[in-house]
């Protein structure tokens, strides 16, 4: 087979025809539509990686946010025991405080009804006191009960303590006024005898003024300024009513 070189050359310009025809017609639009696409394929690309962003932003404040409403869940919760654990201290108190007014309300309440219930018994007492004392002054009329009251309070006088003594002098300079007060009148010679006993203790007494006082029942009492000295029916009356209500209370 010979080589035919004019055959050679027309297929070899044939070919370059072909191919200057291929590029200018398909190649080069190929080729811009493969660049399009590669531009069209990175600009999702980086729209894809700006939405990716955009979300792993969104996810961040999303989760800041679970954080900040977690937070904000704890604070409430804490305010809210908080506030209940003093709302349960408040009303512990609260009934304290109620159930110790009405505690000491009932013991007023029984000091009250106690101290009346003594006051009442007290005042019974006192009165059948008096009257049995009234019934035995009555009785013994006739008999010398008031030389006995003269005699037991001379002697009384005559005992008196030093303090008791020193407290009337030091009155007597004062010149203060020296009373004996009785339940009955004292006959002369009982006055006597009751100023004597008086002046052997208390030689600085003076003028001494007797009084009658019916409330004392039996007995007498010496009195000069502030200081009283007594011995009387109702003197005892009186200790029996303190003891009475010492034993009561």
């Amino acid at each position: 087979m010979q080589f035919d070189l004019v055959t050679a050359i027309a297929q070899a310009v044939n070919f370059l025809v072909l191919m200057v025809v291929l590029k200018k017609l398909l190649y080069k639009p190929m080729l811009n539509a493969i660049e399009k696409r590669k531009d069209d394929l990175k600009q999702k690309a980086d729209e894809a990686s700006v939405r990716l962003a955009e979300v792993d932003l969104l996810k961040e404040e999303y989760e800041l946010k679970l954080q900040n409403i977690e937070k904000e869940k704890q604070k409430l919760l804490a305010e809210v025991v908080d506030e209940v654990a003093k709302e349960k201290e408040k009303l512990h108190l609260e009934v304290l405080r109620e159930n110790e007014e009405a505690r000491t309300k009932l013991a007023m309440e029984i000091a009250e009804s106690k101290d009346k219930v003594i006051n009442e018994s007290v005042k019974v007492i006192a009165s059948s006191f008096h009257a049995f004392a009234s019934n035995v002054l009555s009785t013994i009329a006739n008999t010398n009960l008031e030389k006995g009251v003269a005699d037991s309070f001379s002697k009384q006088i005559l005992n008196l303590s030093n303090e008791s003594i020193s407290k009337i002098k030091v009155a007597c300079m004062q010149n203060k006024q020296l009373v004996i007060q009785s339940s009955f009148a004292f006959s002369e010679d009982s006055t006597k005898l009751i100023t004597s006993a008086i002046h052997d203790v208390i030689p600085e007494s003076k003028e001494i003024e007797f009084k009658v006082d019916e409330k004392l029942i039996i007995g007498a009492v010496l009195i000069i300024g502030s200081l009283i000295i007594s011995w009387s029916a109702k003197e005892a009356l009186d200790d029996f009513k303190l003891q009475l209500i010492n034993i009561l209370r």
